[in-house]
């Protein structure tokens, strides 16, 4: 029996090999893995240090593959206590991340980076046997992502054939257990499984490409290649339009631009190998892209700056930072640098350098960048004297400057940084009180501190600046409980109601017809009675504070002719677009109306 155990195992793909190669890695996995099946993936996000642990985890298998390349690429013996030691003190940084200011998702994509130039360690240029290990190696990715897939469906209707054929259900046994060794440990060491050595021979891309090198360059040339051009583009002429408007549109341009530039770019790369280029339409793309690229990462970089302006450091808008930097050093290195210094490793590899700079700097960047505008914006707002007290009576002079203070507050709050808040107010009497009671949010249980500080600083009736530019916010959605339909005849709904828009819905029946006209809701009786209701008014006495408001309200009842209705509003979203003394306001109301004695 021993004997045919074995056999078996020596039939499936050579693991050992793989663990001989990279045996850091393979350990790094399967730690993973053990937390996961231990812990479950569920419950990493309630245990957090275990959490970043896996991350570093992660990433330090990817820094002992990137080792192993390098030194393949050298020819030199692998230097394991070296991989070991910085697998493990890449461990410890993830675990102490949280209170180093550390950014582990940046780390992940600088490593995944450096793995294609690892080939060529510290050696002279070769694009092209960077491209052809790179190019395998994000082939082996797509294998193990499609293999990963087939095995995601495959357990699936397994366990529902187990369940609906023998009543046997396996669920919790396939979520705990199968799937993290299977995507957690089996599918890493089925990619590592495919890495060529680092120095196995590319001469093939020069006269005889193979299948895999052929597809990709005709998705590059035929696909990629015009689209893309296209896009650039229709790009240039958006530009032209947001210089003639002489604005900048809320929140677009970042999604417009950076997918396009690294797409763009990896597409330049992809039409790297002569056989390739050789070709007029990868030629032309070749020798526009980079020029091309230039104005967009301007126009990128001028909307990224506006909002750090507006906004302030968080670690999201550093990796803006970091996208415009990249994409304009390139633009300009690739268009204006000497021809035989335009290595390609440098693509990734300042990708790489600007993300590694980002998990140090970006998170005690946006502390530090917060907290001094908060301070800086009180001050301005007229809320804070310039030796740190607060100016009493309290009178906000600068309401821009009042948004901008509660933006910042509210970013350190949320960001459990409430020693620097308590530093920006020593020379005040609010204190910050340790919270009893946490709030609804689970994750954030100092809601009820950040909501009395707001009042404290008179920051609670101000709106905090949004990317759709709106203000004086005003949100709520019921918690789906029953409508209270009892004496009622008839339910209609939901109807969407939109003031101050075009857009309306109506409701005409045998009995009544519903309808908006100068922003009130009128309700008409086919006896000519009419009743109206104002959902601005409505709203207003209702005393809403800004934010959203996860509450139940009471149905409003109105009397129509010898009958009654009955509107009951189960969401709405209010908000000004600029002064509201402007009749700028809009109003956006999901409703169900009901009726009774109407004939």
């Amino acid at each position: 029996m021993a004997s045919k155990i074995a056999s078996l195992f020596q039939k499936a793909p050579d693991l050992g090999a793989v663990f001989t190669r990279f045996p850091v890695a393979v350990i790094s996995m399967a730690i993973f893995t053990l937390i996961v099946v231990v812990i479950g993936f569920d419950n990493l996000d309630n245990r957090q240090h275990l959490g970043l642990l896996c991350l570093g985890l992660i990433i330090g298998a990817y820094v002992s593959v990137s080792l192993t390349l390098a030194s393949e690429g050298q020819g030199k013996l692998r230097n394991l206590p070296l991989q070991l030691g910085l697998s493990v003190g890449i461990a410890v940084l993830a675990w102490f991340s949280e209170s180093l200011r550390l950014n582990p998702i940046m780390a992940i994509g600088a490593v995944i980076l450096l793995l294609g130039n690892a080939v060529r360690w510290r050696r002279g240029r070769d694009d092209l046997h960077v491209w052809d290990f790179t190019h395998k190696l994000w082939t082996g990715v797509m294998f193990a992502v499609v293999g990963s897939v087939i095995f995601l469906l495959g357990m699936l209707f397994i366990t529902e054939a187990l369940k609906t054929l023998f009543g046997l259900n396996i669920r919790r046994l396939t979520q705990d257990l199968i799937y993290p060794i299977g995507f957690g440990f089996l599918a890493p060491l089925f990619w590592l499984s495919t890495l060529p050595p680092a120095n196995e021979d590319h001469a093939e891309l020069y006269d005889d490409p193979g299948f895999v090198s052929k597809s990709v360059a005709f998705l590059g040339t035929w696909l990629l290649a015009p689209l893309t051009l296209i896009y650039a583009l229709i790009l240039l002429a958006y530009g032209v339009k947001i210089v003639a408007a002489g604005s900048l549109p809320k929140g677009e341009i970042a999604g417009l631009t950076l997918p396009f530039l690294i797409i763009g770019t990896l597409t330049w790369l992809a039409l790297e190998p002569p056989f390739i280029r050789a070709k007029a339409l990868a030629k032309l793309f070749r020798r526009l892209w980079f020029p091309l690229s230039i104005p967009a990462t301007i126009m990128l970089a001028i909307a990224v700056f506006v909002r750090i302006n507006e906004y302030g450091y968080t670690p999201q808008r550093f990796a803006l930072t970091i996208g415009v930097t990249w994409a304009l050093g390139l633009g300009l290195w690739f268009t204006f640098g000497p021809k035989g210094k335009r290595d390609i490793r440098i693509i990734p590899g300042s990708a790489a350098a600007l993300l590694l700079l980002g998990t140090f700097g970006a998170g005690q960047l946006s502390v530090t960048n917060q907290s001094m505008r908060f301070e800086a914006q009180l001050k301005k707002a007229g809320i804070m004297a310039a030796d740190g007290t607060l100016i009493s009576p309290l009178t906000i002079t600068d309401k821009d400057a009042a948004r901008k203070a509660k933006g910042a507050f509210g970013y350190l709050m949320n960001a459990g940084l409430e020693d620097n808040v308590a530093k920006v107010l020593s020379n005040t009497d609010i204190s910050m009180v340790t919270v009893d009671k946490p709030s609804e949010d689970a994750m954030h249980p100092t809601k009820d501190n950040q909501r009395r500080i707001e009042t404290a600083l008179g920051l609670d009736k101000i709106s905090e600046p949004n990317r759709y530019g709106r203000d004086n916010e005003i949100s709520y959605y019921s918690a789906d409980n029953p409508i209270p339909v009892d004496g009622f005849a008839m339910l209609y709904g939901p109807i969407n109601l939109y003031i101050n828009s075009d857009r309306n819905d109506f409701i005409k029946s045998d009995v009544f017809k519903a309808e908006i006209k100068d922003e009130i809701l009128i309700l008409s009786s086919n006896d000519g009675e009419s009743a109206q209701f104002n959902p601005a008014e409505w709203i207003d006495s209702q005393g809403f504070t800004e934010g959203q408001i996860k509450a139940d309200l009471l149905p409003i009842d109105l009397a129509l002719g010898d009958g009654e209705v009955r509107i009951v509003i189960r969401s709405f979203n209010s908000w000004t677009n600029g002064d509201p003394d402007n009749n700028d306001r809009r109003i956006n109301m999901d409703v169900y109306i009901l009726t009774r004695g109407l004939d």
